[in-house]
């Protein structure tokens, strides 16, 4: 960080707006150094002075702006200080406004309306926007235009030591992470209070790692992991991941201590107690976590809005984790399934925050087999929120008895556009024969509703691969490539695995596509259909490759032809690419990089394949 430069990102807002603020603070805090006054104002500061000062020495002043903010006069004073910072200063300091509505508000503070703004709707939710704002903080401080993970070489065995083992762990890179925690496991539990002291700005990947290796010295890691958490109220930042790092291998050594501090009366302790219970899968709190949620209705919703997000996680992540054994099966599992939608209906009456439910729908997707009976239950309810959420975990879970229940949720006429989406994409992400049929004849029964034919061919798109006849597979491709350009690169991706040569021409346009993923995906699919014959092209689209995605995409190209990637026989920029967060891609591409590594012939694939697919896998669980 400049040396003139104490945060990141400060945020300004209005008082009533409070809680989102930090649903903001909790996404950016992660991997930057966010002023929030809740969060970072110390007893007995001089907070005008101190608040005043952080926003002299912040990169970025973030203005929450509401219907709440014309009357906020603090924030006034907060957004003209960062207007004047901006222009004295345009280079050091940037003002980006932050629509909480779909439509802002009436009135508008002088000089935001120049500013491009960010706006919080049905759609884009706040964690998408802090995923906006982590990219705008990687832009303002790389050293050069683009940034690449620097991944570091296999050191030597004389060198390899428990510091060593540690900076891989965190080193981003999976292939030498995962085997790092297990070998540092084996040395002894010396290193324990240094891993756990880098607890903090982690991305997946780190998490994995991290958990891997402390997950095998549970005992050791609790007690310095439960300090961590009850200290949040003065280090935030060192507590805001620790919850991620436990494991149901902790609780039996720190379950009682977090418990104890679930009602102390220090908010952030209490809120980081709640989210350690649910990764550690404690169900046995899962009741004092809703007493505790819903004892502020109606008296303080303000104080329920700062439980509501780490309750209603918690108690889900917990019944998902929850062992299966014959008497769970009989009624415990019933018993906990009951009790979470109870819990999510009951909220939903006061205020179920966007952000929460995509949350939940994430932590719902790490769902087994065993828990679909329940989920289809919630698929036939008529509250709308649990309809959603059905629809997601069971989409996730890939679930294919699910195929008929989900048609069901799409068909009747008038369905909410939001639940068809879920329902229609959930049945393409399952995919399959059925899947492909199922969305075939959803399209010509809704024909005449444009919006949603729409809809469903974007879901068929997702798994139209998987269509059994040739021909009925180019009419569809040609249907979509002619309705839609979203999902484009869907469509080249199965002409690929189909190896259908019929679409050359639409494969060598989309080479020059404006869209990364078309260009990568038209690559892959000529190295699958042609082969090494395809070599020059492929080369060229390799060496001209510009976001990691597309340059991943290119690198498995080269594989696919059986060639191999230009002076990289050990394919590190290839690991270093898929470093840069390729956890976050679309399943389809990661299943695509898992299956061609593993068939790849280069001797230094396999290893690759097996550490990512451990992390794709980690994701798709919701962790």
């Amino acid at each position: 960080m400049d040396s003139d430069v104490d945060y990141d990102f400060f945020i300004a807002h209005a008082g009533a707006d409070v809680a989102k603020a930090e649903i903001f603070f909790d996404l950016l805090a992660r991997e930057t150094k966010v002023f929030l006054d809740i969060k970072c104002l110390l007893p007995g500061d001089n907070w005008p002075a101190v608040i005043h000062a952080a926003q002299r020495k912040s990169r970025v002043t973030l203005v929450l702006v509401s219907d709440r903010t014309e009357q906020a006069f603090y924030e006034g004073e907060e957004i003209a200080s960062a207007i004047a910072l901006a222009r004295d200063k345009p280079s050091e300091h940037r003002v980006v406004p932050i629509y909480l509505t779909e439509r802002p508000p009436e009135y508008v503070p002088y000089g935001l309306r120049q500013k491009h703004a960010l706006v919080v709707t049905e759609g884009i939710s706040a964690e998408q926007i802090a995923g906006q704002l982590l990219d705008l903080y990687r832009i303002l401080t790389a050293d050069a235009p683009t940034r690449r993970v620097q991944i570091p070489l296999p050191p030597t065995r004389s060198g390899s030591g428990d510091h060593s083992l540690i900076e891989k762990i965190f080193c981003r890179d999976p292939v030498e992470g995962l085997p790092a925690a297990i070998e540092l496991a084996e040395t002894g539990q010396d290193a324990v209070p240094r891993v756990v002291g880098r607890l903090e700005n982690l991305k997946l990947v780190d998490i994995a790692c991290a958990r891997t290796y402390l997950q095998l010295v549970p005992e050791e890691s609790s007690v310095l992991m439960v300090d961590r958490i009850l200290a949040a109220e003065d280090n935030w930042s060192a507590a805001t991941q620790t919850p991620d790092c436990f494991t149901p291998q902790h609780r039996p050594y720190c379950e009682g201590a977090l418990a104890r501090h679930l009602t102390d009366g220090r908010i952030d302790v209490v809120r980081k107690c709640i989210e350690s219970l649910g990764f550690l899968g404690a169900d046995t709190w899962g009741s004092r976590i809703k007493e505790l949620l819903f004892r502020f209705i109606p008296y303080d919703e303000d104080m329920y809005d700062k439980y509501e997000f780490y309750a209603l996680l918690a108690r889900a992540r917990m019944f998902v984790q929850l062992e299966s054994d014959p008497i769970t099966e009989q009624w415990q599992l019933s018993t906990n399934f009951s009790g979470l939608a109870n819990l999510i209906t009951s909220a939903a009456k006061i205020r179920l925050s966007p952000h929460t439910f995509d949350e939940l729908a994430k932590v719902l997707a790490g769902c087994q087999p065993r828990h679909a009976d329940h989920l289809l239950g919630w698929l036939r309810s008529d509250h709308y929120g649990l309809k959603l959420l059905a629809a997601e975990a069971l989409g996730k879970m890939r679930l294919r008895r699910a195929l008929r229940s989900l048609g069901s949720a799409v068909s009747p006429s008038g369905t909410d556009p939001q639940v068809l989406d879920r329902a229609a994409f959930a049945i393409g992400n399952i995919g399959g024969a059925d899947a492909c049929e199922l969305l075939t004849g959803l399209i010509q029964t809704r024909s005449e509703d444009a919006a949603t034919a729409q809809r469903l061919r974007w879901a068929l798109a997702y798994c139209i691969a998987d269509t059994v006849d040739d021909i009925q597979f180019g009419q569809l491709a040609e249907d979509i490539l002619s309705h839609s350009v979203t999902e484009t690169c869907w469509v080249h991706r199965a002409v690929g695995i189909r190896k259908d040569d019929r679409f050359l021409q639409v494969l060598r346009d989309g080479t020059s596509d404006v869209e990364a993923t078309v260009r990568g995906e038209s690559a892959l699919a000529l190295a699958r259909i042609y082969g090494a014959s395809e070599e020059n092209l492929l080369l060229r689209m390799h060496a001209e490759a510009g976001p990691s995605l597309e340059r991943v995409l290119t690198k498995l190209a080269l594989l696919a032809a059986g060639l191999e990637i230009p002076g990289d026989p050990e394919m590190r920029s290839l690991r270093a690419a898929l470093a840069e967060e390729s956890y976050l891609y679309n399943r389809l591409v990661t299943d695509d990089i898992v299956a061609i590594l593993k068939n790849s012939e280069n001797e230094f694939a396999a290893p690759i394949a097996d550490a990512w697919q451990r992390i794709y896998t980690f994701e798709r669980q919701g962790y």
